[in-house]
């Protein structure tokens, strides 16, 4: 008898698999023991179902060797709390970018659409008391979105810009 392994990947994939040792598998994914989807025999050991709703599931396999012999199993219990419906916050929050350098003010960028970016931190102080101008450039384009912004070592978030 196969054992099947069980992993959550990506925060929502529960992926199966078992050893290959047969010709062809297939898998059921169960949620609160109710099959909820059927995969077709496949001549690959493993599957990934994405998970939609909180439960526990359980994954059952089918093994068809290359005489026709059908060989099954079912897997332990996996618990999935699902996703959170709390509501996310809204509104700006005050963000400072660690380093100075273009992925620093790519980040400020980025964040800075929906953040107020007040400062950029230097571990080096090398930039310290500078400013620093964030200046996209993406092809022939410049998009000078972001201000310039105060460069400190602090991590404080009270340094003017």
């Amino acid at each position: 008898m196969q054992n099947i392994e069980l992993e959550l990947e990506n925060f929502f994939q529960l992926r199966a698999a078992i050893k290959p040792n047969a010709k062809l598998y297939a898998f059921y994914l169960y949620l609160n023991d109710e099959v909820i989807e059927r995969t077709p025999y496949s001549v690959e050991p493993t599957h990934t179902f994405p998970l939609d709703k909180a439960g526990v599931y359980r994954v059952k396999w089918y093994a068809k060797s290359d005489s026709g012999a059908i060989d099954s199993g079912i897997s332990e219990r996996f618990r999935f709390a699902g996703f959170s419906d709390a509501p996310r916050p809204q509104g700006t929050r005050d963000f400072a970018v660690f380093g100075v350098t273009r992925t620093a003010g790519f980040a400020a960028h980025v964040f800075s659409a929906k953040n107020n970016v007040v400062c950029f931190v230097d571990p080096s102080g090398e930039y310290l008391g500078k400013e620093f101008l964030v200046v996209l450039s993406l092809g022939w384009m410049i998009y000078p979105k972001a201000p310039s912004l105060s460069v400190t070592r602090r991590m404080s978030l009270t340094t003017g810009i």
